[in-house]
């Protein structure tokens, strides 16, 4: 018996018209799909390794923001050149994210508004780090790295009326699409977003495994990253809010953090992954 995913994973395959070819169509958009996915590996691996750091060197762990991921690479032999090539990536999935905000993706369920809201949202953010690479490329780490602090944004939004509830509310949004990413990685039809005829069997379990694990740790930090937005709009605290490295920090400060924050850091470890295989296989 063949071990190929034939029509089995997904049987409206055989309708749908061909992923090559559709591909083929917008040559462009394919490549730049692909480069961001590679990118996008990059980063959640080195977040996972900045989360290894944390768990084990506690407060003299390098910062594990996003931003703190691109300044781990700038500091490696050769870091300046590789932060360019990664910086031209996360463009790349930028641009994507916002041609599919645009004009949709070439899935029908790719045009409805949510996921063109969802698509905008992702652009926004990767512009956002490829812009930091850049920054820090030309020399301007120094400037950029405080902002992976959001506490002086939200003291601001505190200041303006009704703000307390503006947080609250933005905290509420964050924590459901924390909620969203981790129900989504475990219960996604893959076959839908893959080129299923060109992988074996094993290896679309390994990207189911991979993707449900990634998405849901992930999406689990977001929530955590959330409920602090919405704690500080509650108290009125702007230093309640965490970015991403002090929210780690927060997990491995309880009882078993670090047996947790390794947990989160392999979590990380397998979108990262989940990335590259998405890369070599989504249909697009």
């Amino acid at each position: 018996m063949s071990s190929r995913l034939v029509k089995l994973a997904h049987p409206q395959a055989a309708r749908a018209p061909s992923p090559r070819s559709a591909a083929a169509a917008r040559p462009w958009l394919n490549g730049l799909a692909r480069t961001g996915l590679i990118a996008r590996g990059v980063i959640y691996l080195l977040l996972a390794y900045l989360a290894v750091e944390i768990a084990l060197n506690g407060r003299s762990a390098p910062r594990a923001s996003s931003q703190g991921a691109l300044q781990e690479v700038a500091r490696q032999r050769e870091g300046l050149v590789l932060l360019g090539v990664l910086a031209f990536g996360l463009g790349a999935y930028g641009l994507w994210r916002l041609s599919v905000a645009i004009f949709g993706g070439l899935a029908p369920r790719h045009h409805g508004a949510p996921a063109r809201l969802g698509a905008l949202a992702t652009a926004i953010v990767y512009f956002s780090l490829c812009t930091q690479a850049v920054v820090i490329v030309i020399g301007g780490s120094r400037t950029g790295a405080s902002s992976t602090n959001p506490t002086p944004f939200a003291a601001r939004v505190l200041s303006w009326p009704h703000g307390a509830q503006l947080l609250e509310v933005a905290g509420g949004l964050i924590i459901a699409a924390g909620i969203a990413l981790a129900v989504r990685g475990l219960f996604r039809n893959y076959a839908k977003d893959l080129e299923t005829k060109q992988m074996t069997e094993s290896r679309y379990r390994l990207i189911k495994v991979l993707g449900g694990i990634g998405e849901l740790t992930r999406g689990g930090l977001v929530a955590l990253i959330g409920w602090y937005v919405f704690e500080a709009g509650r108290v009125s605290d702007p230093s309640r809010v965490k970015g991403t490295d002090a929210t780690l920090r927060s997990i491995s400060q309880h009882t078993y953090g670090t047996v947790v924050l390794v947990a989160v850091a392999l979590g990380l470890a397998c979108f990262g992954l989940y990335s590259f295989l998405d890369a070599r296989f989504r249909s697009l």
